[in-house]
């Protein structure tokens, strides 16, 4: 920089007494000129320095607050799907404890409804719902009413079943297909109910029954039967 205010100022002074002449360009006036020229142009670049180093300053202070704005967004983004993710599992696993609990529940239920459905002690007037039973013998229509009290108790209790086995296909989407075979084991085992219980009316009137045959239904409807027979 210094070099280059001597070279400028010898510039000057070689301009200086080519147009003024080398009786006007004595050294005081030539210094006193130089000055003014140097200061200003020492202004000037003062100026400009500080121009630069502010230009440069604001440059800097806008990369520095554009990345901390950037970081900021990408940590509050990551803390967002964290967040969600964190909700949506609590949320799933607060479902499947309420479904899981539900259906213990109906479990339950549904296993004294068929341990009521197979007592095999009948309440007066129980039966008497049997269809076809008009114009038959009192003994046969008393005897095929009796048979046919699981299937009436059944009828009774369709809002519980079919609330039960309208869990099924919840229950499959959150703990899989194995976790429906026991309604497929609950549906089985009210198939066999009113089966046997069917094939014990249609049979009541056959003169050559098969013993052992009906023995089995009759152990699939009463559960005292069944205890009976192992």
């Amino acid at each position: 920089m210094v070099s280059v205010i001597i070279n400028g100022m010898s510039m000057i002074n070689v301009w200086l007494q080519s147009w003024l002449g080398s009786d006007w360009v004595r050294p005081t006036v030539i210094l006193a000129l130089i000055g003014i020229i140097a200061n200003q142009f020492g202004a000037w670049y003062n100026n400009r320095s500080k121009i630069r180093a502010e230009d440069t300053l604001a440059d800097k202070r806008f990369a520095y607050e554009k990345q901390l704005s950037e970081n900021k967004f990408n940590f509050d983004s990551e803390l967002s799907k964290q967040k969600f993710e964190f909700e949506k599992a609590q949320a799933i696993h607060k479902r499947r404890f309420e479904l899981a609990e539900a259906l213990l529940v109906d479990t339950y239920r549904f296993r004294q409804m068929v341990d009521y459905v197979r007592k095999s002690l009948p309440s007066p007037g129980e039966g008497g719902s049997r269809p076809g039973r008009s114009g038959e013998a009192i003994g046969t229509k008393n005897h095929k009413d009796s048979l046919y009290i699981p299937i009436e108790r059944l009828n009774k209790e369709k809002e519980l079943i079919s609330a039960f086995f309208a869990r099924q296909y919840t229950t499959q989407a959150h703990f899989g297909s194995e976790a429906t075979n026991a309604f497929d084991l609950f549906y089985q085992a009210m198939v066999k109910i009113r089966t046997s219980s069917e094939m014990l009316i249609l049979t009541a009137d056959q003169l050559n029954k098969d013993e052992k045959k009906l023995e089995e239904y009759r152990a699939d409807i009463w559960s005292g039967t069944a205890k009976a027979y192992g």
